[in-house]
């Protein structure tokens, strides 16, 4: 399983408020499949970012507590609507031959910070500010391809000024 929440949301951790101009930061949760004897080729986490927010950048890929160095994985930002994390091939052969922990694990948690821009929609109900995400594996036996569990919605609003001369 894929789920996406915000953190540190002032609403929960699927909705919350920003101002253009704020970073947003999401949390991705995803599942560890795979074995040392059905190993992986192949294990993408997709984050797929509306277009109302600009510079998406990962700060950190956890596997259970463990911090993941930028050689284990990969980033290809190329389509803001399909951001991809990928475990490096080095990564998964590893964890293959049990030099690291992969396989023994629970999830694998990615954090991504994004900036709202200021043409985002602006309201309570507009689902043009929501993401979502999902996860690619690919084993001995294909790949598979899983939605994820949620979608997460940053909410903005105008504010209207009102200069009076007296």
């Amino acid at each position: 399983t894929v789920s996406k929440e915000i953190v540190g949301g002032d609403i929960d951790a699927t909705h919350t408020t920003a101002s253009a101009g704020d970073t947003v930061t999401f949390k991705l949760t995803a599942s560890v499949t795979g074995s040392k004897e059905v190993p992986l080729t192949e294990y993408t986490i997709h984050d797929n970012l509306s277009g109302s927010f600009d510079t998406p950048a990962v700060t950190e890929v956890k596997v259970d507590n463990t911090k993941l160095s930028t050689s284990d994985y990969t980033v290809d930002a190329s389509s803001q609507s399909d951001i991809k994390i990928s475990l490096s091939e080095s990564y998964l052969k590893a964890a293959k031959e049990g030099t690291n922990d992969f396989y023994a694990s629970s999830d694998v948690v990615v954090t991504l910070t994004a900036i709202l821009k200021d043409t985002a929609v602006s309201g309570n109900t507009a689902t043009d500010n929501s993401n979502s995400d999902s996860l690619t594996y690919t084993n001995t036996y294909g790949q598979t391809s899983k939605p994820g569990d949620d979608t997460v919605y940053v909410y903005t609003f105008d504010l209207p000024v009102f200069k009076y001369e007296d």
